[in-house]
């Protein structure tokens, strides 16, 4: 090998180096890149978080809902962004679902974060009417895109009501 071809071949091996190691650099810092992108996504989406309080009592009793056990499903947005809420809705189990229509949760309700809003269900109604017990309890609350939000996830909702919606 003359001292020249070396030359060449000692450029031609660190450029390769040199191609290399940007080549690792553009693809860590894309994947860096790409997975603070979908973190933020993922925070950035509206949470709705259901819970259910049955048997629950109003006090005092000489208030328009009187003795009567209510069901108290309790929606709260744990996401960063306002969300309006439209309706919630108790499934059943064959198929068919009740709309909660009380005077304090008619309409849209504007929640922003950390927000609550309560949707109240007379509890002795469900059982009377409906024969559905506290375990068979699911809720369901619909925004103003129609994006539904449930209370138990689909294997827990398959289990009570044996159907997935």
């Amino acid at each position: 090998m003359t001292s020249m071809s070396f030359e060449i071949y000692a450029f031609t091996m660190t450029m390769q180096v040199f191609t290399l190691l940007l080549a690792l650099w553009g693809a860590l810092l894309s994947t860096v890149l790409t997975v603070i992108k979908v973190l933020s996504f993922y925070q950035e989406r509206s949470i709705i978080k259901l819970k259910l309080f049955p048997g629950m009592k109003i006090i005092p009793k000489t208030t328009e809902y009187g003795d009567r056990s209510y069901l108290i499903v309790k929606a709260t947005n744990i996401g960063k962004n306002p969300i309006t809420l439209e309706t919630c809705v108790l499934l059943l189990p064959r198929k068919d679902s009740l709309t909660c229509i009380d005077k304090i949760s008619f309409g849209n309700i504007e929640l922003t974060m950390n927000r609550t809003h309560q949707y109240i269900f007379d509890e002795e109604d469900l059982n009377e009417e409906y024969n559905l017990p506290r375990s068979k309890y699911i809720a369901v609350v619909f925004d103003s895109s129609r994006k539904a939000y449930y209370s138990h996830n689909i294997i827990m909702r398959y289990i009570k009501l044996r159907r997935f919606k």
